[in-house]
């Protein structure tokens, strides 16, 4: 495994301008998610659930709120199809002790873990991990059918309690969503852009680059489909 694995998180063109703008990472709610099982517990857990009806608290995705990075050495000409969903879209690369390092302590990041929701059972996956239930752990698995994300991800649990405060650094975007600011010029450590991008799209980050006193960060157009 390695010890400090590279991330990378793709998105259009007008999320990265709002992300260098703003200074800020966006946190989305685990009910808030197209993949409905997110967060939810497994087939198994269920019958775990009803011979142990406490456990259920342990569940609390209406109160997790995540924010994904892919685990690649290399751009990903999947990861460009999905996320990169027009051809004006970028990739930012950081890495895992770095991002760990400008979250906020109450922000773990978790590496996702890839299970069967029919045979596997979460509960028994976190206690043998770790010794012990954790709402943080038990949002670090998905369905296998997502394993070609090889998530990291930065969870917040924000405990459902009446008029408790965000952590320093956060503002509510909406009920399911919580931005965080960041130090942008720490956590990219390079910015992609897509292979499917107009070339008059260097030149615009560029500028934005050098508005925000941002010109370190090296930009590199990707080369995925020519011919070197």
């Amino acid at each position: 495994m390695l010890d400090n694995p590279k991330l990378w998180r793709y998105m259009d063109l007008t999320k990265f301008l709002t992300l260098i703008i703003n200074s800020e990472l966006y946190l989305n709610r685990a009910d808030n998610y197209e993949d409905i099982y997110e967060g939810l517990l497994t087939k198994k857990d269920e019958e775990i659930l009803n011979t142990n009806s406490d456990l259920a608290m342990i569940c609390q995705r209406n109160s997790i709120f995540i924010n994904c990075w892919h685990q690649n050495d290399y751009e990903s000409a999947a990861m460009w199809k999905l996320y990169g969903v027009i051809d004006d879209s970028v990739a930012i690369e950081t890495d895992l002790k770095t991002l760990s390092k400008l979250l906020p302590p109450r922000i773990e990041v978790q590496k996702v873990e890839y299970i069967d929701y029919i045979t596997d059972s979460i509960l028994k996956l976190c206690s043998q991990k770790t010794g012990s239930l954790n709402v943080h752990n038990i949002l670090a698995y998905k369905r296998k059918s997502f394993i070609h994300e090889q998530e990291y991800r930065a969870i917040y649990w924000h405990i459902p309690v009446e008029n408790e405060p965000l952590q320093p650094n956060m503002s509510w975007v909406h009920e399911k969503g919580i931005n965080l600011k960041i130090d942008i010029s720490k956590l990219i450590k390079h910015i992609h852009i897509s292979p499917y991008a107009s070339p008059l799209i260097l030149s615009i980050i560029q500028s934005i680059l050098e508005k925000f006193e941002l010109t370190d960060i090296p930009i590199t157009k990707s080369n995925l489909y020519l011919i070197q």
